[in-house]
């Protein structure tokens, strides 16, 4: 199972306005997936997700944030099928990142990215 997605950081906790961040997802009961995932990109990183408990087996996820997200992104935009309206999305919001650092965002620049953030969420809601 996977999901991308913009969620929102910082905050009160981080002496600032809250930020804006992309991520990429991917869970799996079979953790030779998530494994081969990382070792593949070369990025993100793994984490056990869930612990067995009940009929729930143990699951492990891999998870790609920020730049990393944006430009594994663009490398896979043009072989998605599924989630070819999300990734659109994605990265046109990756396209609204400046250069790094903590560089102050114009007014329409984080107006758009609200926008986007929203949009990509109608899309995982809809699908």
């Amino acid at each position: 199972e996977g999901s991308i997605g913009v969620y929102r950081t910082g905050g009160a906790k981080r002496k600032g306005a809250a930020r804006l961040s992309l991520r990429l997802n991917v869970a799996s009961t079979d953790k030779r997936l998530i494994d081969w995932l990382a070792s593949v990109t070369g990025v993100g990183s793994t984490n056990l997700h869930n612990v067995a408990k009940g009929n729930r087996r143990t699951s492990w996820e891999w998870q790609v944030r920020s730049r990393q997200a944006a430009e594994l992104l663009f490398d896979v935009a043009p072989y998605i099928l599924i989630k070819d309206e999300q990734v659109r999305v994605a990265c046109e919001f990756a396209n609204s990142m400046g250069p790094g650092g903590c560089h102050p965002l114009s007014v329409e620049t984080v107006a758009l990215r609200e926008r986007l953030a929203m949009e990509l969420r109608d899309l995982k809601r809809a699908a």
